[in-house]
């Protein structure tokens, strides 16, 4: 089987100027883990609900420099506020494992497992990030479900 006929073709994408709040609002409501960041059509960044979850956690900077008075796992509930302000551009990741519509499913689901993400942006082939679909473990394990049950 190809990713082509198991990706989702219909993905909800941002815009590098989406707040953080409507991301996080995208993510919940949708029951969806990541969210590509588009130009146009062109991708330019991918955010994970582990990205934002991040967020939340202090720079291993702040922790090295201060690390008598790191905050407390309780304390950091308290950085939603401060994360309030940031946009897409600010969290997304910018180094993206994609694949293609014509790549094997199993070829798709090596890299995912590898990689430890959920799910991966299909994007055409000849084209600069073009973003068509999205593929995850879910979608490629019910596939391979139906082949097995049939």
């Amino acid at each position: 089987m190809r990713v082509k006929e198991v990706m989702q073709k219909k993905v909800t994408t941002i815009i590098p100027s989406t707040s953080l709040r409507e991301i996080w609002n995208l993510i919940y409501k949708k029951h969806i883990h990541s969210l590509p960041v588009v130009v146009g059509k062109k991708m330019v960044g991918i955010i994970s609900d582990k990205d934002i979850l991040s967020k939340l956690y202090p720079s291993y900077e702040e922790v090295i420099s201060d690390f008598v008075h790191a905050r407390r796992f309780e304390d950091m509930e308290d950085r939603l506020g401060e994360l309030s302000g940031l946009k897409a551009k600010d969290i997304m990741t910018t180094t993206i494992y994609l694949t293609y519509p014509e790549r094997p499913i199993m070829r798709a689901l090596s890299k995912m497992l590898l990689r430890n993400i959920r799910q991966m942006p299909v994007v055409e082939e000849n084209q600069e990030n073009i973003l068509i679909g999205m593929i995850s473990r879910t979608d490629i394990f019910r596939a391979l479900y139906k082949k097995v049950v049939k």
